[in-house]
């Protein structure tokens, strides 16, 4: 509302005249951000540290759009999650070490005893909305994303499920983009034409629309499953490369970031930029079977070298986040909870040990905790940590020393 609109108003509410009413109104920023900002959180899978173009790739690599949002945003080149994709999205959506509350990378999920990100910014008024691969247990509906806070989903809940249900069974099968399953809320899923990126793009833009609708604040998650195996990209993207291991696997970075472009431009589109808040991120190091997609670090997926769990992390904020920053900040997949949470006004994860990566770009947060990965089955152990300067680093292998 306008400075004349808010003048006429106190006019006739209080029977002033309309110049001296004009002394006590106040002109409102025409462009405002909302107290509590939107939040799209795109979380990438096995995508490396070496498969965005702005981390200094071998020139391959072809990721204009994000790019470009780094450029907008802050990029972190000291980013550190965990090594596989379950434990990660574990550790973002509850904010502690998964192993604190007896998770494990197995069907079951998370415990409905702890307190979601997603649960956390419903009670602050958001509406929630998970588009994507889910990966966080399926054997109980309490794991599914409805009841771990989320209003509204639109995916699968694990690859091996995209091949659907037949007579009301799950069809377990090796994962495909092709002719994925997918379901809505809690519906059984249904076969859908098409490659899923475009799918889980398309669907993304879709729900941007209807989001732009509301009055009440949002927090949209589209986590990928490119560029993870298969490695099958859409055609369209595939005859710009050649066809072998490498080609095919560039191709499908080239598609993950097309998805990115797409949504990023669907914010745009409905004149939300401004008004969101957006995290880029990948849940684990790359498989480097067919490029070297964790370059210029060691070590892969599933491993606790710097390739398994060093990965890109993008914020972006207008009018907030200074634009083209670079930082070596250290920032852990713990983070991202308390982060989000702050901004929204909404609780944070009890006893946190991850820290408001705002503040800490401010400098008015200081890590102490260090960091910490384990993972165990029934024939080994392995683990790692770091102190929270990042100096030094130990890691037990499954066999072999404890190596500094």
């Amino acid at each position: 509302m306008n400075a004349s609109r808010i003048s006429l108003l106190l006019a006739v509410l209080f029977g002033l005249p309309l110049g001296i009413a004009s002394a006590f109104a106040v002109e409102a920023p025409e462009n405002d951000a909302p107290l509590k900002p939107n939040i799209l959180f795109i979380v990438l899978d096995d995508f490396g540290f070496g498969d965005l173009g702005a981390n200094g790739s071998n020139g391959e690599v072809v990721t204009p759009h994000l790019d470009r949002f780094a450029a907008e945003g802050v990029r972190f080149t000291r980013n550190y999650v965990n090594a596989s994709c379950t434990v990660t999205r574990a550790g973002i959506l509850t904010g502690q070490q998964p192993e604190r509350h007896g998770f494990r990378p197995d069907a079951i999920g998370i415990s409905p005893e702890v307190t979601t990100l997603p649960e956390a910014l419903q009670a602050a008024g958001y509406h929630t909305y998970h588009i994507g691969k889910w990966h966080l247990g399926y054997l109980s509906r309490l794991a599914w994303p409805t009841r771990q806070g989320y209003d509204e989903f639109y995916g699968f809940l694990a690859q091996n499920l995209l091949g659907g249900q037949r007579d009301g069974e799950w069809r377990f099968r090796a994962p495909s983009y092709r002719r994925p399953a997918l379901q809505v809320n809690e519906e059984p899923p249904v076969v859908r034409k098409g490659h899923l990126s475009d799918l889980l793009a398309t669907h993304a833009e879709e729900t941007i629309a209807q989001l732009a609708t509301r009055d009440s604040p949002w927090f949209l998650s589209v986590w990928t499953f490119a560029p993870h195996t298969p490695v099958d990209p859409h055609q369209r993207f595939a005859k710009r490369h050649p066809d072998t291991p490498a080609g095919r696997y560039l191709a499908l970075i080239e598609q993950v970031d097309d998805v990115v472009g797409r949504i990023l431009a669907s914010l745009e589109q409905h004149g939300l930029v401004d008004d969101t808040f957006v995290m880029i991120v990948s849940d684990n190091g790359g498989t480097g079977a067919n490029v070297d997609s964790n370059a210029p670090f060691i070590g892969s997926k599933t491993t606790f070298q710097q390739g398994g769990i060093r990965t890109p992390l993008l914020l972006r904020w207008p009018g907030r986040l200074e634009a083209g920053q670079v930082t070596d900040a250290l920032a852990y997949y713990l983070d991202y909870y308390p982060t989000i949470a702050t901004l929204a006004g909404a609780e944070p994860p009890p006893e946190p040990t991850g820290l408001n990566l705002i503040e800490l770009l401010e400098g008015s947060a200081r890590r102490e905790h260090n960091f910490y990965w384990e993972a165990v089955n029934a024939k080994s152990q392995t683990w790692a940590a770091m102190s929270p300067d990042g100096r030094w680093r130990l890691q037990q292998a499954i066999i072999g020393p404890v190596v500094l």
